[in-house]
């Protein structure tokens, strides 16, 4: 393994750089290197080909970003898959996997392992340092990613260290600037507001209406990194409508009358518990109404009523602009209310 010589032809119409990049793919397919095996040098390629270090590295680099390669620090370079057919190797950075989430990255992982694409998934937990660590870490590893964001100062900076890359915003894009980025994402904002005003009817049932939105991070959610356009949304409709109103960052007591707004589950879950041991029934004694939908959504307290994008289709949308080498894409996923006995 130690011994593997790369050969460029001189003689023949193609780049060399590519050359070398298909001679390691064959090298691999052929089984003459297996995962973990060594490559040449840079050195070696240049001294036996006459070649520029610059060449050498532009293969290398190219190799690397399509995750067929990796490069250890003082040791070289080293094969990382035998899968070497794949055109993309995206990074893929979330939040957190919630319930929701799951749903989405199941569709992105089934949809892109189908088309041959390669995924390695990454969380930054709403935490700006490990957001810019991973980022950092991984540019030159990668040809493709695709990243969910969170409201923060540094973000658009951070994301200038990926200029000139294939970047896909995923499911949020506050504050940035969505002239320089493609994206695939949820409108918090008029979207939640016109949900709100299609429920009305149900919401006016109640005497006050509260939306719940955490202050504080927990080791459960990030609920309270949730887009601040919930609560503008919020705000404005109550204003605009007349209804009773207030925000809270979590739930003290729970009294007859109240419809109450959840960006996070567990507060959602809590509340319920609460008003079960009050002998409250969802839907007529208080209302219960929760952001992002997934099953058990569906038969808890015969069926929470929810506020979702529909996260199948907004996986569906990624695979597709990958898959078909889609060159730009600025989509606005449809969010819709869907009713049910809790309010």
């Amino acid at each position: 393994m130690q011994k593997t010589t790369i050969k460029i032809n001189g003689y023949i119409n193609v780049p060399k750089y590519l050359q070398n990049v298909g001679i390691v793919k064959n090298l691999i397919r052929q089984k003459v290197l297996g995962v973990g095996s060594p490559l040449p040098s840079i050195r070696q390629i240049c001294l036996v080909n006459n070649l520029s270090q610059e060449t050498v590295l532009k293969a290398y680099k190219e190799l690397k970003e399509s995750g067929i390669i990796k490069a250890r620090e003082r040791q070289g370079y080293f094969v990382q898959t035998d899968r070497v057919d794949h055109r993309k190797n995206i990074f893929l950075l979330f939040d957190e996997l919630s319930e929701y989430k799951k749903i989405l990255y199941n569709t992105i992982r089934e949809g892109l392992d189908k088309g041959g694409a390669r995924t390695k998934i990454f969380f930054h937990h709403c935490n700006i340092d490990v957001f810019e660590s991973l980022i950092i870490n991984n540019r030159e590893g990668f040809n493709m990613f695709v990243i969910m964001p969170f409201a923060h100062s540094r973000i658009s900076a951070i994301l200038e260290e990926l200029k000139g890359k294939d970047v896909l915003l995923l499911d949020r894009k506050e504050n940035l600037d969505v002239n320089k980025f493609n994206f695939i994402a949820q409108d918090f904002d008029n979207a939640v507001f016109d949900c709100l005003a299609s429920a009305l009817d149900r919401i006016q049932k109640y005497r006050c209406f509260i939306l719940v939105f955490p202050q504080t991070d927990s080791i459960t959610s990030n609920a309270f990194k949730a887009p601040k356009d919930i609560k503008i949304a919020f705000g404005r409709f109550c204003s605009n409508f007349g209804i009773e109103h207030k925000i809270v960052s979590k739930v003290e007591e729970v009294r007859q009358g109240e419809a109450f707004f959840f960006v996070d589950d567990m507060d959602m879950v809590k509340t319920i518990e609460m008003a079960k041991k009050r002998g409250m029934e969802l839907g007529s004694d208080i209302g219960v109404l929760s952001y992002n939908d997934f099953p058990l959504k569906r038969v808890v307290g015969e069926g929470i009523t929810v506020i979702s994008t529909d996260f199948v289709k907004m996986g569906e949308a990624l695979v597709e602009y990958v898959l078909k080498d889609t060159r730009t894409i600025k989509s606005i996923m449809a969010t819709e209310l869907i009713p049910r006995r809790s309010l």
